[in-house]
């Protein structure tokens, strides 16, 4: 028994002096993060300095815009009238609450404003009406 504890003790010291070489483990990373650096730097709007949506979000959003847009269209044909905000789509079983909430899972913003019911998603700056916006309206239609 006291060989077989000897014996993993110098594997064990072995290991720590010629185990693997962490410095190439760094060499690596740094590799990967350079990498990633220069594939944001390709995508920068040079003439704004932003880096636009990344593909994953932009496909979130044209799902959502769909998925809305859908809504709005059966409320519209099932209702008679206009929706005046997204919770009205939601109460009326058209749209699943989950597309409430934009690409980046802040609320969207909806209401109605200069005779067309809006939806806006605001975007990666967080900021309203600014040019990373998305923004899908329809005319108010007559409810007779």
């Amino acid at each position: 028994m006291k060989y077989f504890i000897a014996l993993i003790i110098l594997g064990i010291i072995a290991y720590l002096i010629f185990g693997p070489d962490k410095s190439k483990d760094e060499e690596k990373e740094s590799e990967k993060t350079e990498t990633i650096a220069e594939n944001v730097d390709s995508f920068t709007d040079y003439a704004t300095g932003k880096t636009p949506i990344y593909a994953g979000q932009a496909m979130k959003a044209k799902l959502y815009q769909i998925n809305i847009d859908n809504a709005v269209k059966s409320f519209q044909m099932n209702e008679g009238r206009n929706p005046t905000s997204l919770d009205d789509l939601v109460k009326g079983g058209h749209l699943e609450k989950r597309y409430i909430l934009d690409e980046w899972n802040r609320p969207l913003i909806s209401g109605v404003s200069k005779g067309k019911f809006f939806v806006r998603g605001i975007g990666r700056d967080k900021q309203p009406e600014t040019a990373d916006d998305w923004v899908i309206s329809y005319p108010i239609r007559s409810t007779n």
